[in-house]
């Protein structure tokens, strides 16, 4: 049997992106043979790197990365853990057809154990669960390349981080609305983050992101570490 290469399998994901529910489906992708040979290198400055609209998810990200020279962490209940922002806009393969990029790479500390984290951030475009398998498309690439991400790491920050590589969707309390009528994609995808912490080592969470206050994130779903900080 032949392995996929990266753009059908890239492609192969998007039907799951609007399929509200389709656990089943979102699993076998998870665990599909991965495609080989389209790593990518990273080069370029840290930080935010664009210029230019300051609109919408844009702005989140350049706020997000301005707000890391003051200590952006993320809470849940009681707990903080500390998040240091590196890259912004990261292409995860070495090839324009079927890229796949994360809007912004960090690396999150929680209790002494640092681990690698990939943001897909949203304003208004599309819906929870749309945004949750977005991210976990790029948490299955990473994943597969995770020491190049540990050595891109320590290169550029000293940082020593483990394997694993999370996740997080972040965007404004709006996106995540029960009341509003992404409330079934909310509640379809608390149940996947809960299958995929059974059954896959895919740890993400959902943030939510207060202009207001933006070196705090508060994290309202998550499987990771049983719900805790």
């Amino acid at each position: 049997m032949n392995k996929p290469q990266v753009t059908e399998w890239s492609e192969s994901w998007k039907k799951t992106f609007a399929d509200v529910g389709d656990i089943e489906g979102v699993l076998k992708l998870w665990k599909a043979p991965m495609p080989r040979h389209w790593e990518r290198e990273w080069t370029g400055d840290l930080g935010y790197r664009k210029k230019g609209n300051d609109q919408g998810e844009k702005r989140i990200e350049r706020q997000l990365f301005e707000a890391n020279n003051r200590e952006v962490t993320v809470q849940y209940k009681a707990s903080k853990s500390p998040i240091k922002l590196i890259y912004h806009n990261m292409p995860l393969v070495n090839q324009s057809r079927g890229q796949v990029i994360a809007d912004a790479f960090g690396v999150v500390q929680i209790g002494e154990i640092y681990h690698p984290l990939l943001f897909e951030i949203k304003v208004n475009n599309e819906h929870p669960w749309y945004a949750l398998v977005e991210n976990l498309r790029q948490l299955r690439l990473a994943r597969a390349c995770a020491r190049r991400i540990q050595q891109f790491v320590k290169e550029k920050t000293g940082q020593q981080t483990a394997r694993g590589v999370w996740g997080m969707v972040l965007a404004p309390k709006s996106y995540f609305d029960k009341s509003s009528k992404r409330r079934n994609s909310l509640e379809a995808s608390r149940q996947l983050l809960k299958i995929l912490k059974e059954n896959t080592r895919a740890r993400i969470s959902f943030g939510v992101w207060n202009e207001d206050q933006p070196t705090q994130i508060e994290i309202i779903e998550s499987n990771w570490l049983n719900h805790s900080l």
